[in-house]
Protein backbone atom coordinates (compact mmCIF):
# COMPACT_ATOMS: atom_id res chain seq x y z
CA UNK A 1 0.00 0.00 0.00
CA UNK A 2 1.00 3.47 -0.76
CA UNK A 3 0.98 5.93 1.72
CA UNK A 4 0.74 9.74 1.64
CA UNK A 5 4.54 9.43 3.35
CA UNK A 6 6.23 7.14 0.67
CA UNK A 7 6.04 9.97 -1.83
CA UNK A 8 8.67 12.54 -0.27
CA UNK A 9 11.07 9.34 0.99
CA UNK A 10 10.58 8.03 -3.01
CA UNK A 11 12.17 11.52 -4.17
CA UNK A 12 14.44 11.99 -1.17
CA UNK A 13 16.30 8.38 -2.59
CA UNK A 14 16.07 9.96 -5.62
CA UNK A 15 18.02 13.15 -5.15
CA UNK A 16 20.64 11.31 -3.03
CA UNK A 17 21.21 8.79 -6.00
CA UNK A 18 21.35 11.61 -8.39
CA UNK A 19 23.89 13.39 -5.98
CA UNK A 20 25.86 10.24 -5.45
CA UNK A 21 25.32 9.44 -9.36
CA UNK A 22 27.15 13.35 -10.36
CA UNK A 23 29.79 12.66 -7.68
CA UNK A 24 31.07 9.50 -8.91
CA UNK A 25 30.87 11.32 -12.79
CA UNK A 26 32.72 13.97 -11.32
CA UNK A 27 35.41 11.82 -9.61
CA UNK A 28 35.91 9.73 -12.97
CA UNK A 29 36.50 13.02 -14.65
CA UNK A 30 38.67 14.68 -12.96
CA UNK A 31 40.60 11.10 -12.61
CA UNK A 32 40.70 10.64 -16.30
CA UNK A 33 41.73 14.60 -16.66
CA UNK A 34 44.74 13.75 -14.09
CA UNK A 35 45.55 10.84 -16.21
CA UNK A 36 45.81 12.74 -19.79
CA UNK A 37 47.82 15.68 -18.16
CA UNK A 38 50.19 13.16 -16.92
CA UNK A 39 50.34 11.03 -20.57
CA UNK A 40 50.55 14.88 -21.89
CA UNK A 41 53.72 15.85 -19.84
CA UNK A 42 55.48 12.39 -20.26
CA UNK A 43 54.77 12.49 -24.33
CA UNK A 44 56.12 15.81 -24.64
CA UNK A 45 59.20 14.83 -22.32
CA UNK A 46 59.92 12.08 -24.77
CA UNK A 47 59.04 14.45 -27.92
CA UNK A 48 61.23 17.66 -26.82
CA UNK A 49 63.91 14.52 -25.74
CA UNK A 50 65.26 14.86 -29.51
CA UNK A 51 64.69 18.52 -30.63
CA UNK A 52 66.72 21.61 -30.82
CA UNK A 53 65.87 24.87 -31.10
CA UNK A 54 66.12 26.26 -34.92
CA UNK A 55 68.17 28.92 -35.37
CA UNK A 56 67.47 32.13 -35.85
CA UNK A 57 68.55 34.15 -39.13
CA UNK A 58 68.57 37.78 -40.13
CA UNK A 59 67.65 39.33 -43.16
CA UNK A 60 70.84 39.27 -45.38
CA UNK A 61 72.75 36.57 -43.58
CA UNK A 62 73.66 33.72 -46.00
CA UNK A 63 72.80 30.33 -45.68
CA UNK A 64 73.14 26.80 -47.17
CA UNK A 65 70.27 24.51 -47.84
CA UNK A 66 70.32 20.42 -47.18
CA UNK A 67 69.39 19.14 -50.84
CA UNK A 68 66.26 17.16 -50.18
CA UNK A 69 65.72 15.15 -53.45
CA UNK A 70 67.76 11.86 -53.71
CA UNK A 71 67.95 9.54 -56.63
CA UNK A 72 70.29 8.27 -59.52
CA UNK A 73 73.11 10.42 -60.40
CA UNK A 74 72.97 12.44 -57.06
CA UNK A 75 75.61 10.78 -55.33
CA UNK A 76 78.38 13.18 -56.48
CA UNK A 77 76.39 16.16 -56.09
CA UNK A 78 77.04 18.41 -52.59
CA UNK A 79 74.61 17.75 -50.35
CA UNK A 80 73.73 21.11 -49.59
CA UNK A 81 72.84 23.88 -52.03
CA UNK A 82 73.54 27.75 -51.99
CA UNK A 83 74.82 29.94 -51.04
CA UNK A 84 71.67 31.69 -50.38
CA UNK A 85 70.47 35.08 -49.38
CA UNK A 86 67.36 35.59 -46.68
CA UNK A 87 65.57 38.40 -48.05
CA UNK A 88 62.19 37.79 -45.95
CA UNK A 89 62.07 35.98 -42.28
CA UNK A 90 58.45 34.67 -41.98
CA UNK A 91 56.33 32.54 -39.45
CA UNK A 92 57.31 29.68 -38.24
CA UNK A 93 60.84 29.11 -38.67
CA UNK A 94 60.84 29.77 -42.79
CA UNK A 95 62.81 32.14 -44.56
CA UNK A 96 62.28 33.73 -48.08
CA UNK A 97 65.58 33.09 -49.94
CA UNK A 98 67.39 34.35 -53.24
CA UNK A 99 70.05 32.68 -54.44
CA UNK A 100 73.28 34.51 -54.50
CA UNK A 101 74.73 35.78 -57.66
CA UNK A 102 78.07 34.33 -58.59
CA UNK A 103 78.24 33.19 -61.83
CA UNK A 104 75.75 31.79 -63.65
CA UNK A 105 73.45 30.85 -61.36
CA UNK A 106 70.10 33.21 -60.26
CA UNK A 107 67.29 32.18 -58.35
CA UNK A 108 64.58 33.04 -55.68
CA UNK A 109 62.24 30.55 -53.72
CA UNK A 110 61.03 30.20 -50.40
CA UNK A 111 62.50 26.84 -48.14
CA UNK A 112 62.92 25.59 -44.60
CA UNK A 113 66.88 26.38 -43.64
CA UNK A 114 68.25 23.34 -42.01
CA UNK A 115 71.49 23.39 -41.81
CA UNK A 116 73.98 26.97 -41.88
CA UNK A 117 77.19 26.81 -42.88
CA UNK A 118 79.22 29.69 -42.96
CA UNK A 119 79.94 31.90 -46.03
CA UNK A 120 83.93 30.64 -46.45
CA UNK A 121 82.52 26.98 -46.85
CA UNK A 122 79.67 27.47 -48.72
CA UNK A 123 81.45 29.32 -51.11
CA UNK A 124 84.14 26.72 -51.42
CA UNK A 125 81.23 24.32 -51.65
CA UNK A 126 79.35 26.58 -54.05
CA UNK A 127 82.93 26.47 -56.48
CA UNK A 128 83.28 22.77 -56.21
CA UNK A 129 79.86 22.45 -57.45
CA UNK A 130 80.29 24.56 -60.19
CA UNK A 131 83.77 23.06 -61.61
CA UNK A 132 81.66 19.73 -60.97
CA UNK A 133 79.07 20.76 -63.16
CA UNK A 134 82.02 22.11 -66.12
CA UNK A 135 83.73 19.24 -66.16
CA UNK A 136 80.60 16.84 -66.43
CA UNK A 137 78.61 19.27 -69.09
CA UNK A 138 82.15 19.11 -71.70
CA UNK A 139 82.59 15.30 -71.39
Amino acid sequence: MRNKEDIPIRDLLLEEMAEELQEQREFLRNDAKKNIETIQSENRKTYNKSRKIAPMYKEGDLVAIQRTQFGTGLKLRPKFLGPYKITKVNSRDRYGVEKKQILRCYGHGSFLIDIDKNEAEMLERFHQFMSYDTLTSKS
